[in-house]
């Protein structure tokens, strides 16, 4: 006959333990519990100490910070707003991403308020708006709430225009000179020296062809 051990005022994940409650019909340990929320539920004693009731029904449904099968839960998974937050991370920490050498193998992340709580970037960016996409005011920094708007094409352009300076390096280009719309940059790589629009050089499938060959 296995040890006793007494739960009460142990704390697992949303759930706070009361008390012992009754046994379940087959004979199983239950706890009464307090949920973060208020509520009180008699809970399993193999669910508390496993770690698959982290919570009342109700609050579970918000939580989705702990699994990918848990942000599916929100009822968004097929929407725009969804699909722009699952690439934003897959260009940063996705290795086979195509665009991932272009963010993430350059050191942008993520912040660590979006890249696991999908409704916290829905609650701080809101809906896309029409003809807009997501733009790092500063490109040279992460995304965050505080370096992200949604912005036109335009607009966008005229970001890379102020935020691409001398000595960066974008695409695998060093910029050598910076005129007004356009750049004089360097590969890294091979060493070549190209002159064009800063838009062009911002863009993945303008970098140098020594890194397609």
């Amino acid at each position: 006959m296995p040890n006793f051990i007494d739960l009460t005022g142990h704390k697992y994940n949303k759930w706070f333990v009361i008390k012992r409650g009754p046994n379940d019909k087959g004979g199983w340990a239950q706890w009464y519990c307090k949920c973060d929320c208020g509520d009180i539920h008699l809970v399993p004693r193999s669910s508390l100490r496993s770690g698959h009731s982290k919570g009342c029904k109700k609050c579970q449904k918000i939580d989705y910070t702990n699994s990918k099968k848990a942000l599916t839960k929100h009822g968004m998974s097929r929407t725009n707003i969804y699909s722009i937050w699952c690439h934003m991370k897959d260009r940063c920490y996705n290795k086979k991403d195509k665009s991932y050498k272009w963010y993430g193998a350059k050191g942008i992340k993520v912040c660590n308020e979006w890249r696991n709580d999908f409704i916290q970037f829905f609650k701080d960016m809101g809906y896309k708006p029409i003809n807009k996409s997501l733009d790092r005011i500063d490109t040279t920094k992460d995304y965050s709430k505080n370096n992200c708007k949604w912005s036109t094409q335009s607009e966008q352009v005229s970001n890379q225009r102020r935020s691409l300076k001398k000595g960066q390096t974008i695409n695998n280009w060093k910029i050598i000179k910076r005129e007004w719309d356009r750049a004089t940059a360097q590969c890294i790589k091979c060493q070549r020296i190209v002159n064009r629009r800063v838009s062009h050089l911002k863009q993945p499938s303008r970098s140098c062809p020594c890194y397609k060959s």
